[in-house]
């Protein structure tokens, strides 16, 4: 089909043109968005986006100012952007970066024995549930102050404060108090 009955197609909304846009186009598209995300199901959904998009604003598409294929490759290069600029995204790769930390064969949850190994388990039970959970999203999980102020829904000033009692019930309990 060529691109102009294309275009016309899609802006009549039948659905068998936004199969044929795909078969066309869905491949280079696709290498276009994994060469900014690295992320196959990540670029998977931006692709996915990028098509609804398509189909959204195709009344949008003017001829006049470029080929078909620019004008999608714009939309999907700033959907890409807009993807590793998303909180999803940056949570993601710190989750997939400290996968191999945590996980063992077949996903074997290891952080336990981590804890368990170092003596940290019977420490980390002497936090309460709060104190808890800014150490592991700082030390275990990588977030900034600002991330975890996000996460838990409470001031940054309020993290670092809850941070510093936490720091100085460890010391207590390791018996560093004194230093």
């Amino acid at each position: 089909m060529e691109e102009i009955a294309l275009v016309d197609c899609l802006k009549r909304k039948e659905p068998n043109c936004l199969s044929l846009l795909y078969d066309n186009y869905g491949g280079a598209l696709y290498g276009t968005v994994l060469a900014i995300v690295k992320s196959e199901r990540m670029a998977e959904e931006v692709l996915q986006d990028a098509f609804m998009k398509i189909w959204d604003n195709i009344n949008s598409y003017d001829p006049q100012k470029g080929k078909l294929f620019t004008w999608m490759r714009r939309i999907t290069h700033n959907l890409s952007l807009d993807k590793l600029r998303s909180r999803e995204y940056q949570k993601s790769l710190k989750t997939e970066s400290s996968n191999h930390f945590v996980y063992i064969e077949k996903d074997e949850l290891i952080v336990e024995q981590f804890h368990d190994h170092l003596g940290l388990d019977k420490i980390l039970k002497l936090l309460n549930t709060e104190q808890s959970q800014i150490l592991e999203l700082a030390y275990f999980k990588g977030f900034t102050m600002k991330e975890i102020g996000e996460e838990l829904d409470m001031p940054v000033g309020s993290v670092k404060t809850k941070m510093r009692k936490t720091f100085k019930v460890l010391r207590e309990q390791i018996g560093l108090e004194n230093e």
